[in-house]
């Protein structure tokens, strides 16, 4: 998500759909659709993986080609290219702010898992 650019909310968006896929054991039409438009790079990285065009893409969408299993396989093949692309992206200052968020969040989890100290914080920073 971070190479290919876009909204957060487009990015969560192909998220979703790309998570409502292996519970039905394949990826469907829409969930696809979703992907090629809100996530370009995603699926260019699905279909590398997978030794096809993103337009054949849909055509294996269309014959139930795309388990879950083909997805993930996929997507672990293209995995060395896009880490190659994540290392040379440029970060945001949003994204850079995220990153700041999510570390807070695993550090306090951390320290109450340890400590159990989530609520004295909490009633602190009130």
């Amino acid at each position: 998500m971070t190479i290919g650019g876009g909204s957060a909310q487009s990015m969560q968006a192909a998220l979703v759909q790309l998570g409502q896929g292996p519970p039905s054991g394949t990826l469907r039409g829409e969930e696809l659709n979703s992907i090629l438009e809100q996530t370009p790079r995603l699926a260019k990285a699905l279909a590398d993986g997978l030794g096809v065009s993103t337009g054949e893409l849909r055509k294996m969408c269309q014959v139930r080609a795309l388990t879950d299993k083909a997805v993930i396989e996929a997507l672990k093949k293209s995995s060395v290219q896009l880490a190659t692309e994540v290392s040379g992206a440029s970060v945001t200052v949003s994204q850079a702010f995220t990153l700041l968020s999510n570390s807070i969040t695993k550090f306090m989890g951390k320290v109450d898992a340890a400590l159990g100290v989530d609520s004295t914080l909490v009633n602190a920073l009130k």
